[in-house]
């Protein structure tokens, strides 16, 4: 009988389990029993199987006590997707106390966007948030959950004292480096990625630890190689996409007539030189229903299935800070980049920086003044040397694998 490695994965948006089911097959090939604990109130069954995936609701075991959890599993490793919220920092302490090796597995590109540390473009605005979230009592509940493991995992009066510097810290919007920065192992999708981290978590993690396995999304869209750098210069479609980040509350803070007015002049704009915007919604704008709303001013939402021939007969992109951009910029297709405000061009990273065929646009006229000129051209060569930067390890199908060989050098 096959003696199976049991590999935990833990995660707190339900909606992302793709993510797990995707490794699921090599994982089980190579001898690895995967499964995911989901804490998510969206989630109301005990248990699902997805493609073999078994999903177990936190709330089907005896206790949600994390240690309680690890004791009864004993995993062999920790798979999570993400360091900074306080829930999975709790896990992650708790991983070090019972000695259980853990893992971060990159949810995304994250060199697609700026940081999200104190050095963030927006750290005033993202202040006036964290104090609006303690007042509503949201913060302070994430606060005491983790001080609940500071107990349980016997911290030192040096972790209480840290902890305590960190918190006040953040209030004047500076950062603390933390322990729970420190994980087994770092899995990211490209090189540039990897700087990216270590500039996020203030230099302070071990640089061996971080390892590049590829762009997941290339599995996920399924997009060929002969795609890459195919945008045809003379491509007369009248179609053009918008890629979405979730802005309605990331840019436009949830206030939904603003966000309408400027999509909305952004269609009128197009379709005056003769254009058809589509959109591809971040998850969240699909989880909150925006898609509806959209439809009723006749923009059209492109989902996962149809994504990439949607690209590709497609005349531009005008895209948002998104993890997507890497897998666009593959077929060489333009990029419009709004920086209109409230759009803020330090929100970009450096996959966009570097793309050379992007334009922004900080006001209306710009865009019609983009769209007025006879032609739109993209830079073969220069494009070529932006994918063997930015592609990642290929082929795609390999992702899990690497993934694997990152688990067998710390288990």
């Amino acid at each position: 009988m096959t003696k199976y490695t049991k590999i935990l994965a833990f995660d707190l948006n339900y909606k992302a389990n793709y993510r797990f089911v995707s490794l699921y097959k090599t994982f089980k090939d190579n001898n690895y029993e995967l499964f995911l604990i989901c804490d998510d109130a969206a989630f109301k069954k005990n248990n699902e199987n997805i493609n073999g995936l078994l999903i177990k609701n936190i709330s089907s075991y005896s206790s949600k006590n994390y240690l309680s959890i690890l004791n009864y599993e004993t995993p062999s490793l920790v798979i999570v997707l993400g360091i900074n919220n306080l829930k999975i920092r709790a896990l992650n302490r708790c991983c070090k106390f019972l000695e259980i090796p853990i893992m971060l597995l990159e949810h995304g590109v994250t060199s697609a966007s700026g940081l999200t540390n104190s050095k963030r473009f927006n750290s005033k605005k993202f202040i006036l948030k964290r104090f609006k979230r303690i007042i509503k009592g949201e913060l302070i509940k994430d606060y005491f959950f983790y001080i609940r493991y500071l107990f349980l995992t016997n911290s030192s009066i040096k972790d209480w004292s840290l902890f305590s510097i960190e918190s006040f810290a953040k209030l004047i919007g500076k950062d603390i480096p933390s322990k729970d920065w420190n994980y087994s192992a770092y899995c990211v999708f490209l090189d540039s990625d990897r700087l990216q981290l270590m500039h996020q978590l203030k230099n302070k993690i071990d640089k061996s630890k971080i390892h590049v396995v590829g762009n997941y999304d290339l599995n996920l869209f399924d997009i060929a190689t002969e795609n890459f750098n195919s945008y045809n210069n003379n491509n007369s479609s009248k179609t053009v996409l918008y890629i979405d980040s979730d802005c309605v509350f990331r840019t436009f803070d949830g206030k939904l007539k603003l966000y309408f007015d400027y999509i909305n002049r952004i269609k009128r704009i197009l379709n005056k030189s003769g254009y058809k915007l589509n959109i591809k919604l971040h998850p969240n704008g699909i989880n909150r229903g925006l898609n509806q709303k959209l439809a009723n001013y006749h923009i059209k939402t492109i989902f996962d299935a149809d994504f990439i021939s949607e690209l590709m007969n497609s005349k531009f992109v005008i895209s948002e800070p998104s993890s997507l951009t890497s897998l666009v910029g593959l077929t060489g297709i333009p990029i419009l980049t709004p920086t209109i405000k409230p759009f803020n061009k330090k929100r970009y990273g450096q996959i966009f920086d570097e793309y050379p065929n992007r334009k922004n646009f900080s006001s209306y006229s710009e865009l019609e003044n983009f769209l007025n000129q006879q032609k739109i051209y993209s830079n073969k060569t220069k494009v070529n040397i932006w994918i063997e930067k930015y592609a990642g390890p290929l082929p795609p199908s390999e992702f899990p694998l690497r993934v694997i060989k990152v688990i067998k050098n710390i288990i």
